[in-house]
């Protein structure tokens, strides 16, 4: 499961890109710079193996954890 590979800051940004935002905005709701984004988002790929955001989707997705926005996620800037 990737909650036992990742940090919880790594799933929170998963969890964002799965929802389609960008570095900048995931910076901008987490209120880190964008290039400490890029780091957890590098950290991420290094760790399962993939080189792109439509593989990660793809493994939340085959993991049977949700990849659509929450209810209350209206606020991310979408």
């Amino acid at each position: 499961m990737l909650s036992k590979m990742l940090s919880d800051r790594e799933r929170e940004v998963l969890r964002l890109i799965s929802h389609g935002l960008t570095n900048k905005q995931i910076a901008r709701q987490l209120q880190l710079s964008p290039g400490t984004v890029g780091g957890y988002v590098r950290s991420i790929f290094l760790k399962l193996g993939i080189h792109n955001r439509t593989l990660l989707a793809a493994i939340r997705h085959e993991r049977g954890e949700p990849v659509a926005p929450a209810a209350d996620d209206d606020s991310l800037g979408n």
